[in-house]
């Protein structure tokens, strides 16, 4: 979800972020600036379906590691820094 308006994330990297993910679901609220929750709230709670709708990803260390490496082109799983 994002807002059309938003100056701290601009919808263009929302949009690029749900063109990524398969399976998501995208919400834009026309002319809400960063807080669509709180300028739009009927609107949000009119979609909090997703709340329980939405099946929890599951991961692992091994395989956020591949992610990573993929998308920032490191080639070592040392390369990727472990908190």
């Amino acid at each position: 979800m994002g807002g059309s308006r938003d100056s701290i994330i601009p919808i263009e990297h929302t949009v690029a972020a749900h063109n990524l993910l398969p399976g998501s679901r995208l919400q834009i609220f026309e002319g809400a600036g960063h807080f669509p929750h709180a300028e739009q709230s009927t609107r949000f709670a009119e979609l909090t379906h997703f709340l329980t709708d939405t099946r929890a990803a599951q991961s692992d260390l091994q395989s956020l590691r591949r992610r990573l490496q993929s998308s920032a082109g490191l080639h070592s799983p040392a390369d990727v820094p472990v908190a």
